[in-house]
């Protein structure tokens, strides 16, 4: 039985406000996930990877320019109001922020943690 494609990104672009001047963080990502399947995200400092999880999570304000298309389990998530976005993120997708030790309770196990 062939892998089903459980996240889609096309042309996501990214720019950040400051000062009134935008700049592109992300520009131009395509990348494609299916079920059974493990990326890894790797690059230098700055190269856009926390600004991508930040985005497929949903966790930019208005201020952000957002272009582009995240789509998952069919549903595009740039366009999905708050109370709708709620009830994927941390149901069927979620991240694990930089610092473990203010991300994860170093009184639980991993497996409980994360599910």
């Amino acid at each position: 039985m062939p892998d089903s494609r459980i996240l889609d990104i096309k042309d996501l672009n990214v720019s950040f406000n400051v000062s009134g001047n935008y700049y592109k963080a992300v520009s131009g990502v395509n990348l494609e996930v299916n079920t059974n399947e493990i990326l890894a995200i790797v690059g230098e400092s700055g190269c856009g990877k926390s600004t991508l999880a930040t985005t497929i999570m949903g966790l930019h304000d208005n201020s952000v320019k957002i272009g582009g298309s995240v789509i998952f389990e069919n549903k595009n998530l740039l366009s999905l109001k708050e109370d709708e976005f709620n009830k994927i993120r941390g149901a069927k997708i979620g991240m694990i922020f930089q610092d473990p030790l203010s991300a994860l309770n170093p009184l639980k196990k991993i497996k409980e943690a994360v599910t």
